[in-house]
């Protein structure tokens, strides 16, 4: 069977070229973009741009419209995209944090419009990109608009699925 498995690169190091080689199915790149040109199919390239406090929480807050936050964020990035056309899928928001439907909802309408956006420019979309044990269950319902246009899209949902010794440590009662 072959390999699931991919690296997450913060930064670049004289021999990830060799394990990307080696048959990494995904490599995501945050920030080191260029090494994408170096990478061959079929090994399927991410990107994220790093984005500190910029999040989708504060742009619900400020009253924008899921299209209008969508078509900010991809005018933010648009020249990233554009400089480094490897990259196919890109992530959204990392980690975003919902505690109501209502915010839930918000957020998959984002994702539907950003999707849809960046078909228009022939890229793709991870959605989501939840944290570790988010988020709860009870929320996913609201969020399914934008798994089910993922489809349509060809998008891919991200869940940033990570922790030691298991993967549910730091979640729930293991806090």
């Amino acid at each position: 069977m072959p390999t699931k498995l991919g690296l997450h690169v913060l930064r670049a190091a004289p021999d990830i070229s060799e394990y990307i080689q080696a048959g990494a199915a995904v490599a995501k790149l945050v920030g080191e973009w260029g090494m994408a040109e170096d990478i061959s199919e079929p090994t399927l390239v991410i990107g994220r741009v790093f984005q500190g406090d910029y999040d989708a929480q504060h742009q619900k807050a400020q009253g924008k419209t899921p299209l209008k936050a969508a078509q900010r964020f991809i005018k933010d990035q648009l020249e990233m995209y554009q400089f480094n056309p490897r990259i196919k899928y890109w992530e959204g928001h990392n980690e975003p944090v919902w505690n109501d439907e209502e915010g839930m909802g918000w957020y998959a309408q984002f994702e539907v419009e950003r999707m849809r956006l960046m078909a228009e420019r022939g890229l793709k979309c991870v959605i989501g990109n939840f944290a570790t044990g988010t988020p709860p269950l009870a929320l996913w319902p609201a969020f399914f608009p934008a798994l089910q246009a993922a489809r349509q899209y060809e998008a891919i949902l991200g869940l940033h699925e990570y922790s030691c010794p298991w993967m549910w440590w730091m979640t729930g009662k293991h806090q």
